[in-house]
């Protein structure tokens, strides 16, 4: 028959399920996905607002529409994620200069765009792009951001200027939707995008400094306790 668990032997357990928590902290799943007309403009490696210069991209025709489109991540590990959208027209910003440039070249106008597969209730940022030479603007939920000053000049990525920014929920069918406005400036169509880039933000966790602390104060509990059991 097996004894029960004595406090030592608990605290013990403790330790050791604190030490795997923090030795093994997850990190964000980046997606990156660019549009092209052709592969002089493929954004191929490199970097965004995330990721480094060897991130992979996803990459479609600006000519085409997309339905549950698989992507893979910046590793070019295959995912769960899918986008979806229908094209209404396309064009090319050759303009666009820059370190950057290529992920502002292909613009394409859409319905709602839908990544399918995430985490429900999974908490999300995600950059979209634009080289549209309108004053581009989107909406998620009841959020809409606009590209207020848009450049040619893409040496580097300013919100508001290259870009927009959202920090946003997956609801609970594992799906974020972005919607391309109407161009506030009266030129027909919806809002041209170029780009984005979805990133998931891990769930917290204390500080490695924290997960120290409590380490070190359980060792000297355990040490105390050991030493009163032998006097």
């Amino acid at each position: 028959m097996q004894k029960p668990a004595t406090p030592l032997r608990r605290y013990a357990a403790t330790l050791t399920i604190i030490g795997s928590l923090f030795a093994s902290q997850a990190e964000a799943q980046l997606i990156n996905f660019d549009l092209t007309g052709s592969t002089a403009d493929a954004y191929s490696t490199g970097a965004g607002v995330f990721g480094t210069a060897s991130s992979q991209w996803n990459i479609a025709s600006r000519l085409n529409s997309a339905t549950n489109l698989s992507l893979f991540d910046d590793t070019h590990t295959a995912t769960s994620v899918t986008v979806s959208y229908s094209r209404l027209t396309s064009g090319s910003t050759a303009a666009i200069t820059g370190t950057f440039s290529r992920l502002g070249n292909s613009a394409l106008s859409t319905t709602g765009v839908t990544l399918s597969g995430l985490t429900a209730g999974g908490a999300y940022q995600l950059a979209i792009f634009s080289g549209w030479g309108g004053v581009p603007s989107f909406t998620i939920g009841s959020t809409t951001k606009t590209i207020t000053s848009p450049t040619v000049n893409w040496s580097s990525l300013i919100a508001g200027s290259h870009y927009v920014l959202f920090q946003t929920i997956a609801n609970n069918l594992g799906q974020i939707s972005f919607t391309p406005n109407t161009n506030p400036t009266g030129v027909g169509g919806a809002s041209l995008w170029t780009a984005f880039q979805l990133q998931d933000v891990p769930a917290t966790v204390p500080e490695p400094s924290y997960a120290a602390l409590m380490m070190a104060g359980l060792g000297a509990w355990l040490s105390k306790r050991r030493t009163a059991r032998l006097a």
